[in-house]
């Protein structure tokens, strides 16, 4: 079996679905985040640093890549229909609104790394 070309590196995290309700992460999803933080640097950067300091990128003082809320009631219907959450006929303006939002900042955080890392700023 041939493996894909290309070298694997540690970008982050997404936490979700974390219920939101007008307001940020719930105060029991909250709980648990720095919590979730340390294990990434400690338990998944540190192993992956031991096989080579290129998996994980340098200077990534907190890994999260963004959140997602919990999409639930758009996601069946986006499905179905073949769109994305955003896009679906399903849910409030402001939940398609909100589903929006975080995929793009988690695209824009996923594309600043792959820039960088083709300019060799990430080592």
């Amino acid at each position: 079996m041939a493996l894909l070309v290309g070298e694997p590196a540690l970008l982050g995290y997404i936490p979700q679905p974390f219920r939101v309700y007008g307001r940020p992460m719930t105060k029991e999803a909250s709980f648990y985040l720095p919590e979730f933080k340390n294990r990434i640097r400690e338990d998944v950067a540190a192993v992956l640093r031991e096989h080579g300091e290129r998996l994980v990128p340098a200077g990534v003082a907190d890994p999260n890549l963004g959140e997602v809320p919990n999409l639930a009631p758009l996601v069946q219907m986006a499905q179905r229909e073949g769109v994305s959450t955003w896009e679906c006929s399903s849910g409030t303006p402001a939940q398609r609104g909100a589903a929006r939002r975080s995929f793009m900042h988690i695209a824009n955080g996923v594309n600043t790394y792959a820039i960088r890392s083709s300019a060799g700023a990430v080592a």
